[in-house]
């Protein structure tokens, strides 16, 4: 857990979701990973196709980016893949309740900051995920809102 100092009149506290409020790596994997596969379905390549394809995209963005890194949403869009359609794919590609289950530790945690602060969570998912994300962490209920 890494710790932070909070000015004295904070009112609002702001959590990235995934792999930064909890992390679980079979989880993040497969939200990349389930568009990559489906994205070798669509094109008829195989999935390991589909994985050095996207790989290799990313290091020639990077690249010619200051070594920055791109979205899988926004690479995708390079390949005639709009971000509607891959934020659609991550709505029904992967569901989070088969990785993740209540914590009860952040459950406690969030309950207490919840008692001072407004709590509000952001993601690169879309709001829907990231709603079943919380939910099936157990802290639905404990945000006030999510931004997506």
């Amino acid at each position: 857990m890494e710790l932070f100092n909070l000015p004295k009149n904070a009112k609002v506290l702001i959590f990235d979701i995934d792999s930064t409020l909890y992390t679980n790596s079979e989880y993040a994997h497969e939200q990349i990973d389930s568009q990559i596969r489906h994205f070798a379905y669509l094109t008829g390549i195989t999935n390991e196709e589909a994985r050095k394809k996207i790989s290799e995209h990313r290091k020639i963005w990077a690249k010619n980016n200051n070594g920055k890194k791109i979205s899988l949403g926004n690479l995708l869009t390079n390949f005639g893949i709009t971000i509607e359609t891959s934020i659609e794919w991550r709505n029904h590609l992967f569901n989070p309740k088969d990785y993740l289950t209540k914590d009860e530790n952040l459950i406690r945690a969030i309950t207490k900051l919840k008692e001072k602060y407004y709590l509000i969570c952001v993601t690169n998912n879309p709001v829907e995920q990231g709603k079943n994300t919380l939910q099936a962490l157990g802290i639905n209920n404990l945000i006030t809102e999510i931004i997506g």
